[in-house]
């Protein structure tokens, strides 16, 4: 993945990844098991459950990109090549209007290529920029987006903006975020840098870093008092080695 695009979607991930395991959760408790249908034309996707709770949830969907197997090139929505098979879509724009702004050059190349190495499982591959691209839309558009990303061949994939669900998803929660990440947060590059993309996204929170007898620490802390604990070991030169992960009430 370029450095760029992964520098963005780390600063979104604790935040986005909490609203798709919300997202996760609201669909199986409202369709209990469920299909989904994208309506290019009219810009939905919608949600159709498939046992006995029946019923379903839509809501409008613009397409930010698509990660095709063949070629490995991430394709932007706003792009030529997509963007004439599944229309144009603002929010698609806005992304290259902020890597413009930014000078962030994957968010404006047309396309941009990616690698699997040979000991990588291709899916497993483009799952992970899929959700990459996802996260780095919640980062650009805002706190109020949802993305859903879903095969379109058995092996590529799409990623949407959802707007105006009608669904409502519960706030999110520290103690979520915790226990989500567990012991150790594998899935961080930055300790700081990620919590500073989870304040952002909550107001109400503030992130800092600490100083402290045994070494800084990276913490956000919620309205009632909550904190988030991320403390980075390092090796002799330096580079972060692991983040461990603890939570305090003060």
């Amino acid at each position: 993945m370029e450095p760029d695009l992964r520098s963005i979607a780390q600063h979104a991930l604790l935040y986005s990844s909490n609203r798709q395991e919300a997202l996760d959760a609201a669909l199986l408790a409202r369709l209990g098991r469920y299909r989904y249908s994208l309506d290019l034309a009219g810009k939905r996707l919608t949600f159709r459950g498939q046992g006995g709770q029946g019923g379903e949830v839509s809501g409008r969907a613009d397409v930010i990109a698509s990660v095709p197997a063949d070629p490995q090139r991430l394709r932007w929505g706003w792009s030529p090549l997509l963007a004439d098979v599944v229309g144009t879509d603002e929010l698609a724009h806005r992304l290259r209007d902020h890597g413009r702004e930014r000078d962030l050059p994957s968010l404006v190349e047309e396309e941009v290529p990616y690698e699997i190495s040979p000991d990588e499982d291709r899916d497993d591959v483009i799952s992970s920029l899929a959700h990459a691209v996802g996260r780095v839309a919640v980062e650009v558009l805002g706190p109020e987006t949802v993305y859903y990303t879903f095969p379109t061949d058995g092996v590529s994939r799409a990623v949407v903006a959802l707007r105006d669900l009608d669904l409502e998803l519960p706030p999110i929660r520290l103690a979520d975020v915790a226990a989500s990440l567990g012991p150790e947060a594998l899935a961080l590059d930055d300790a700081a840098w990620a919590l500073d993309g989870l304040a952002a996204m909550v107001p109400a929170w503030s992130a800092r870093r600490e100083h402290r007898l045994d070494g800084d620490v990276d913490v956000v802390a919620d309205e009632e008092g909550l904190r988030l604990v991320l403390r980075t070991e390092r090796d002799d030169r330096g580079r972060a080695r692991r983040i461990l992960v603890s939570t305090e009430q003060g």
